[in-house]
C-alpha cells in the first residue's frame, strides 16, 4: 500500500502549520520514528514532549541517523524537509487514526478497565489469531504514546486486532478509542487502582466508559454485568451490549470452575450454549477473564467453539502469578503491579493452587489508592492474618500498615518482618530465604520487587 501527500493534508488539517513537501517521496506512516536513536535511514522523524523530555532537542541527531524529514513545533535548522505543525503528540495521533481509517476490513477490539486488560487481551488475541493474522499491543504500550505507535504497525494482510487502553486523567480513553476506530469496546470492570488520580471510583468509571462514549456509532459494546452501577451507566451509553460474569442473566456466564491437577477448567454458559475450557494455568481471575474474552469474540461474530482451541497457547505473563519452580523451593512472581482486589485475587488463587506448601508472602505497597490507602493496606493485613501464611514480609512505608493489622488480628509477630524499601529487604534476602519453600511476591511496580524475583529465582 502506498499513501500520497494528499492524504497527510487530509489527516492533519487542524494542526499543520506549512506546506508540504509534495516533491519529495511521502513516508508511509509505518516509516514515522519518534527516537532519534532507534530510527533507521530513510524514516521520518517525529519529535514529541513529555514531561522529562523534549524530542525537538534530537532533531540534529536524528538526521545524522539518516532522517528523510522531520515534523516539528517550532523552526529550527534542517538540512532534511521539515513540516512545521501547532503540536506534535496531535499530529501523531492524527496520523494514526488517519492510517486505521485506510484499513476498514481489520476487525478491531478496545478494550479497558481497572483489572486484567492485558491477561483478557492476550487470552482474545490468541482465539482470534486461530481465525486469521491477528495484531495485539505489544507489552503495556496502552497510553498516548503507544497506542499511536500501535496502530501504525497495522497492515493490510491482518484480519484482526486488539488494543488495550490504559488512562491516567479524564478524557484519555477518548482520545484512544478515536485512534483505534475499534468494531468492538469493552470495559472488562472498574477497582481501586488510580482512586490517587481521579479522586474518586465515579469518576474512575466515567472515564473508562469513554471507551463506550466515543467510539464508531456502530461499535459492539462488551461489559461486566456483575457491577450494577457499571452496567447501568453502559446501558445509558449503548443498548447493544454483549454481558458477561458470574450472574447468570449475563449474556455469557460461569457456571463452575475448580482447579484438577493444577489445571483450571471452568464452564462457561454462552448465549445458553455449554462450553468447557481448560487452562495449563490458575489463577483466581482467570475465570472472569475468560468470559469476557469469549464476548469479544463473540461481539466480533467469531463461534466460541471455533476459536477456544487458541487458549492452548496462554502461557501466562511475565510478572502475573508467574511461577518459577526450583528443585527445594517455588517462586510465583505477580510484582507486575498491585491493587487490593489483585493482592486478594493472587493470595487466594496461592493457597488454592498450593494448599499444603509453607508459604512466605513478600508484599509490597500499593500506590494511586489516594485517602483509602491506610484502610485499604490494613484490609489486607486483616486478610493476611485470616488465610495464615508461614510468614509474611512487607515492603515499604504503607505496607507496615498491613504487617501491624496483620498483628492486630493475632497473626503472630515473630513471624512479620517489615523493610523500609526493597533494597533493604535484598541486603536481607538470606533471613527470609529458610521461612518456607514457596514465595509469592506483590507490589505496585513502583516498589520494584521484581528485583526480589530475581535475586530468589538466580
Amino acid at each position: 500500500m502506498t499513501i500520497a501527500w494528499t492524504s497527510y493534508k487530509q489527516w492533519l488539517e487542524s494542526t499543520l502549520l506549512s506546506p508540504l513537501p509534495e516533491n519529495q517521496p511521502c513516508p508511509l506512516p509505518g516509516d514515522l520514528s519518534t527516537n532519534s536513536r532507534t530510527l533507521q535511514s530513510g524514516q521520518w522523524f517525529l519529535p514529541l514532549k513529555g514531561t522529562q523530555f523534549d524530542g525537538h532537542d534530537y532533531i540534529e541527531e536524528a538526521i545524522k541517523n539518516g532522517a528523510a524529514g522531520t515534523f516539528s513545533e517550532r523552526q529550527v535548522s534542517s538540512t532534511v524537509p521539515m513540516i512545521l505543525v501547532k503540536n506534535t503528540l496531535d499530529t501523531y495521533h492524527s496520523i494514526a487514526g488517519g492510517w486505521r481509517s485506510t484499513l476498514p476490513s481489520i476487525k478491531t477490539v478496545a478494550l479497558t478497565g481497572s483489572l486484567g486488560k492485558t491477561t483478557v487481551k492476550t487470552m482474545t488475541s490468541l482465539m482470534l489469531a486461530t481465525q486469521g493474522e491477528t495484531f495485539s499491543t505489544p507489552g503495556n504500550q496502552n497510553n498516548e504514546f503507544g497506542i499511536p505507535k500501535s496502530v501504525l504497525n497495522l497492515k493490510a494482510d491482518h484480519k484482526f486486532s486488539v488494543f488495550e487502553l490504559g488512562a491516567r486523567h479524564p478524557n484519555d480513553i477518548s482520545t484512544l478509542v478515536k485512534i483505534v476506530q475499534p468494531n468492538v469496546s469493552a470495559c472488562l470492570n472498574i477497582a481501586s487502582p488510580h482512586q490517587e488520580i481521579f479522586g474518586c471510583r465515579e469518576m474512575t468509571m466515567n472515564t473508562k466508559l469513554e471507551i463506550l462514549k466515543d467510539a464508531p456509532p456502530q461499535c459492539k459494546g462488551v461489559v461486566l454485568y456483575d457491577d450494577p452501577t457499571l452496567l447501568e451507566k453502559a446501558k445509558k451509553i449503548k443498548k447493544d451490549l454483549i454481558t458477561f460474569g458470574f450472574d447468570k442473566r449475563a449474556a455469557i456466564f460461569i457456571q463452575s470452575h475448580h482447579i484438577e491437577n493444577e489445571m483450571l477448567l471452568v464452564g462457561l454458559n454462552i448465549f445458553g450454549k455449554n462450553l468447557e475450557v481448560s487452562l495449563s494455568l490458575y489463577h483466581e481471575s482467570f475465570p472472569i477473564n475468560l468470559a469476557a474474552a469469549f464476548a469479544i469474540t463473540e461481539a466480533l461474530g467469531v463461534s466460541s467453539e471455533t476459536c477456544v482451541k487458541g487458549l492452548e497457547h496462554f502461557k501466562g505473563l511475565p510478572g502475573r502469578f508467574k511461577i518459577h519452580r526450583r528443585p527445594s523451593y517455588t517462586v510465583v512472581d505477580d510484582s507486575y503491579n498491585a491493587s487490593p482486589e489483585s493482592m486478594k485475587a493472587g493470595i487466594k488463587s496461592l493457597f488454592k493452587l498450593f494448599p499444603k506448601r509453607k508459604k512466605v508472602l513478600i508484599l509490597g505497597e500499593m500506590f494511586e489508592l489516594g485517602p483509602s490507602s491506610d484502610k485499604k493496606h490494613r484490609e489486607i493485613g486483616s486478610f493476611c492474618a485470616q488465610e495464615k501464611p508461614d510468614f509474611l514480609v512487607t515492603v515499604g512505608n504503607h505496607a507496615r500498615l498491613l504487617a501491624d493489622e496483620a498483628e492486630k488480628r493475632g497473626f503472630p509477630k515473630k513471624s512479620v518482618q517489615r523493610f523500609d524499601d526493597v533494597s533493604e529487604l535484598l541486603d536481607s534476602i538470606h533471613s527470609i530465604n529458610n521461612k518456607g519453600d514457596l514465595f509469592y511476591v506483590k507490589g505496585s511496580r513502583k516498589v520494584q520487587l521484581d528485583l526480589v524475583v530475581a535475586q530468589l529465582i538466580s
